[in-house]
């Protein structure tokens, strides 16, 4: 695609030097530059992508987009842009042709519960006879096999070249967890969203967000920017998901509750061990009887939010049984470690200290005899937490195990000293 055709239309771009150029990929990383591409250098958390254009045109960049075109190389044409992680995004999206404009696509944003929801949705998508894809933590899944991601949501240019390949396979529709970063830094922006879902709003991610009120305002751009046909799908058993729910105006939203008959879709609890739950759910004058495999309130939870957005998304209730039936386990989230010594070992990704209190609390609530807990807190990320989730295992265990997870570049035992600084005296050992 010719450079000027590329960036018609982009409001505030400006192109130094020649516009008939054929640009022929996007790129962020210089390492990735190959002949023909345009490399946005962006101005980042660390680093500045100024630094590394001249590496880019070495390596066959043919153009080169910043906020600031001051000590560019001027061997090639430079975009002036208002906004360089936008632009980025736009200019993706273009040069792929827009794959999600031809997908269903479900964004699910909140702090917990988004990748149960993608697992959930993608067997209840393919039991309605639609091939599904789906983008988040555990990584990149085109229908047939799974690769792993560096993001949760992709730079936008890694994003839309999977739309593309997602588009190319056949996939008809698509779960994407919509992380709070991917929405701050713009790698989902434009990104055309059909169903938008909204789990719950716990402490996370402190050590990027300015506070609460920022990762909540984060969280509900997903919202204000959707298309006016788009759906909102939010849980009005949190108290932000409420206040969502009264704060969206221009577009139709549907509320799913596990506490209240008042909601557009709310799940009936008869009975739950650790194997899973018999479940009604109730929408729209149905009762729908279905069995979870996956245990945990928090899990019936998770089953409403991805029930309400595939019926929203057009599926039947009978593929919503179907699909949730089907579902034996989400990688990380209570997964079962299999042995023959007479008692449960769940895995769980829990990593704020709202999951870690509904992991602990579900297997309380499901086990004969006592919770042993071995947990521990990533390096580099917000410290504001570790002390609470000390505080919340030692008060909701019968015996803890305290380590660290993924230490990055931090000491392993400040870590840990900071989880004990949560336990009280008389309950360390």
């Amino acid at each position: 695609m010719m450079l000027r055709e590329l960036v018609s239309g982009m409001k505030g771009v400006s192109i130094i030097g020649p516009g008939e150029v054929d640009i022929t990929s996007i790129e962020y990383d210089s390492r990735r530059v190959r002949d023909g591409a345009l490399f946005v250098a962006i101005t980042g958390l660390r680093t500045d992508g100024r630094r590394f254009a001249q590496d880019a045109v070495m390596s066959g960049a043919a153009a080169v987009a910043s906020e600031s075109v001051e000590g560019l190389p001027e061997k090639v044409a430079l975009l002036e842009v208002p906004n360089s992680r936008r632009f980025m995004a736009q200019a993706s999206a273009r040069i792929t042709g827009y794959p999600d404009k031809d997908m269903n696509i479900i964004g699910i944003t909140g702090t917990n519960g988004k990748t149960t929801v993608t697992y959930l949705l993608e067997k209840i998508l393919t039991s309605s006879g639609k091939k599904a894809g789906v983008i988040g933590t555990t990584g990149f899944f085109d229908g047939k096999s799974w690769k792993t991601l560096s993001h949760t949501t992709p730079e936008s240019p890694d994003l839309w070249n999977m739309l593309k390949s997602l588009r190319g396979s056949g996939v008809e529709a698509l779960a994407i967890e919509v992380s709070s970063h991917a929405i701050a830094l713009e790698r989902s922006w434009g990104l055309d969203v059909d169903v938008a879902v909204f789990t719950n709003l716990t402490q996370d991610h402190l050590d990027f967000h300015e506070g609460m009120d920022d990762y909540k305002e984060t969280k509900f751009r997903l919202f204000s920017q959707m298309k006016s046909d788009a759906v909102a799908v939010i849980n009005i058993d949190d108290e932000v998901g409420a206040e969502f729910a009264s704060r969206i105006e221009d577009n139709e939203v549907l509320t799913y509750s596990i506490r209240s008959n008042e909601a557009d879709l709310w799940i009936e609890t008869e009975d739950s061990s650790l194997a899973g739950s018999h479940l009604v759910i109730h929408y729209q004058g149905l009762a729908l009887p279905v069995f979870l495999h996956l245990p945990g309130e928090h899990n019936v939870t998770n089953l409403a939010a991805a029930s309400l957005a595939a019926l929203a998304s057009g599926v039947g209730p009978e593929h919503v049984k179907q699909g949730t039936q089907s579902l034996a386990c989400v990688p990380g989230r209570m997964e079962p470690v299999p042995n023959d010594k007479g008692f449960f070992i769940l895995v769980d990704y829990a990593h704020t200290p709202d999951a870690l209190r509904h992991l602990i609390r579900a297997a309380r609530s499901l086990a004969k005899g006592k919770v042993i807990t071995l947990f521990g807190c990533g390096g580099d990320r917000d410290k504001g937490k570790r002390a609470k989730m000390g505080r919340i295992a030692a008060r909701l265990s019968d015996f803890i195990f305290v380590t660290s997870d993924n230490p990055r570049t931090e000491d392993r035992q400040k870590i840990i000293e900071d989880i004990l600084e949560g336990i009280d005296k008389k309950e360390k050992k």
